[in-house]
């Protein structure tokens, strides 16, 4: 697993992608990217690529497990309240895919994508800000319920669950005390006022 560190800090937007391979498929990914672009001007951003926030240089993939974390620092800000469409592309033996999604941003200023890909192609398992990942059971709200959840999954790695789990809420790999102060720090509140705790 390839991870990228990056601290949040004075509310940085970060953009943290995880992406799983199969084994039969490690080597073969040519390309892979990442476009953001606001929801209102998305024809504006197929004609003129000055208006996307956010974009990813094509990388290759060489693990089954391949995260990215990126701060916008150097992109324009998203806008909380503001819905946008990620386009994410992939290459495989010559073969482009594409997938796009839609999400609204919340409170929270990190932004994840968990994407599978298969032979069938590239599918977006979750997309959304941190907060709606802390949602582990979709309630809208944070709850001892999702808490509970993470204590049952606590200690567990990707490696040993065999694939991502929902209760690694900001997707380091593992189930950790990293995930229990998330959701301990924002029980009660819902999706839309969950605020991340500063380093």
């Amino acid at each position: 697993m390839t991870l990228t560190p990056s601290p949040v800090a004075d509310q940085d937007q970060i953009i943290r992608t995880i992406l799983t391979v199969p084994d039969d498929l490690i080597g073969k990914v040519a390309s892979f990217s990442i476009e953001i672009c606001p929801k209102d001007i998305l024809d504006d951003c197929k004609t003129n690529r000055t208006q996307i926030i956010f974009r990813t240089a094509d990388f290759t993939i060489t693990e089954k497990y391949t995260s990215l974390e990126l701060q916008t620092e150097k992109f324009k800000s998203l806008v909380k309240g503001k819905n946008y469409v990620a386009t994410i592309s992939i290459t495989i033996d010559a073969i482009k895919h594409e997938v796009i999604r839609e999400f609204a941003m919340s409170n929270s200023p990190i932004i994840q994508l968990d994407l599978d890909l298969s032979s069938d192609g590239l599918q977006i398992a979750r997309i959304g800000t941190l907060a709606s990942f802390l949602d582990i059971d979709g309630s809208g709200n944070i709850t001892t319920l999702d808490f509970a959840r993470v204590i049952r999954q606590y200690g567990k790695t990707w490696e040993l669950a065999g694939g991502i789990l929902a209760e690694d809420v900001n997707l380091d790999g593992r189930v950790n005390a990293v995930d229990i102060s998330l959701i301990i720090h924002n029980i009660g509140n819902s999706v839309s006022t969950v605020s991340v705790p500063q380093n």
